[in-house]
């Protein structure tokens, strides 16, 4: 798994086994975060603006890439992979025109590993009407039945409601794809542990214009894209304007408003506490002030889950997904993305010697 943040490539080694009740037991048997390198990160940065040509090359290189390290990672783990499961990272996402486009070609991935690999799983779910997105809730629901509201606080935050009938899950708002393009102006990465916010205050004037963009008006089922976060976003964060550590607190509580917005619209009489997971639940300073809205609408403070559920939810969700299609089982569900039906998405790419042998 890529995300939207582009701090690396997400590698999650899975056991499955099969439950009770429709949940599934998992292992999480390795994992491990790649940088991505540099050079390739400034391709992808461009590749909105870039040619058809540019698009279809980096999609090549970045493909080349990711099978090369996750061969790499195989073979320093003593893998015996049954499949690999790959999402690619997203240049461009748009479902109300019927597309969207993941890059780092799977048919690459296979070639470097041998193994057979199922990527490209957003666009079924987009062709029978529904948003592509979000995809976790199928992880959710059988992994960690225990709970019944979560949040990512990735590139994008995200949230999810399980109810007895269905599954309401949507993009909130701009995650750390904000906080990182603005932590960038002091020459960090990011924000780390949060001490580049301590000393920030919230700035009415950005916070105020930021909430009153027409997304957040937008009912369920909707979803972001990341030319979202540059188009209509990062100009209310001007850090000519205003000092990074202020734009820093401002978009971190812009997010606890909209979450515990969210949770009051949805949730119910549901008290329980909700789980976060992404590199967001890292931030002291941004739990603290989801914290606080959160207890101002009665709700428990959040429950964050150890470190490699933080960091590997969305990898291990990648998984079980590329499992799910192998199954011919459902990996989105309409009730959360708006889709006629619920969909089976992903394509399935398999090595040259098991295609011989169906020919």
């Amino acid at each position: 798994m890529s995300g939207s943040s582009m701090d690396g490539l997400d590698i999650a080694v899975c056991e499955f086994n099969e439950q009770e009740a429709q949940t599934l037991s998992y292992r999480l048997l390795a994992c491990e975060t790649i940088p991505l390198p540099s050079d390739l990160i400034l391709k992808i940065k461009n590749l909105p603006e870039g040619s058809a040509r540019e698009i279809a090359l980096c999609d090549a290189i970045l493909g080349k890439w990711m099978g090369k390290v996750v061969r790499e990672f195989i073979t320093k783990n003593n893998i015996q992979a049954d499949f690999i499961g790959s999402h690619g990272h997203t240049i461009f996402h748009e479902p109300g025109s019927g597309y969207t486009t993941q890059i780092g070609h799977p048919a690459h991935i296979v070639a470097e590993t041998g193994i057979q690999v199922v990527g490209d799983f957003r666009m079924s779910d987009i062709a029978y009407g529904g948003q592509g997105a979000p995809m976790i809730p199928i992880a959710e629901k059988l992994l960690w039945p225990e709970f019944k509201e979560f949040v990512n606080l990735g590139g994008i935050v995200n949230i999810a409601f399980h109810k007895e009938t269905e599954v309401i899950a949507y993009d909130v708002c701009a995650g750390n794809q904000l906080l990182n393009y603005l932590a960038e102006f002091k020459g960090l990465a990011f924000d780390r542990d949060g001490c580049l916010s301590q000393s920030g205050e919230v700035i009415a004037e950005v916070l105020n214009q930021y909430l009153n963009l027409k997304y957040f008006k937008l009912k369920a089922p909707k979803s972001l894209a990341n030319d979202w976060v540059s188009r209509e976003v990062i100009p209310i964060f001007n850090p000519k304007k205003f000092s990074v550590e202020d734009l820093l607190v401002t978009a971190m509580e812009a997010s606890a408003i909209e979450l515990a917005k969210a949770m009051k619209e949805h949730s119910g009489l549901n008290r329980d506490s909700l789980m976060i997971s992404g590199g967001g639940a890292h931030h002291p300073g941004w739990i603290a002030r989801i914290n606080v809205q959160m207890q101002k609408h009665g709700f428990s403070d959040v429950y964050i889950p150890e470190p490699e559920i933080v960091d590997f939810k969305e990898a291990i969700l990648i998984a079980l997904t590329g499992l799910l299609r192998l199954q011919g089982r459902p990996n989105f569900f309409k009730s959360v993305t708006g889709a006629r039906v619920d969909v089976s998405g992903g394509a399935i790419y398999l090595p040259a010697a098991i295609q011989d042998l169906i020919i």
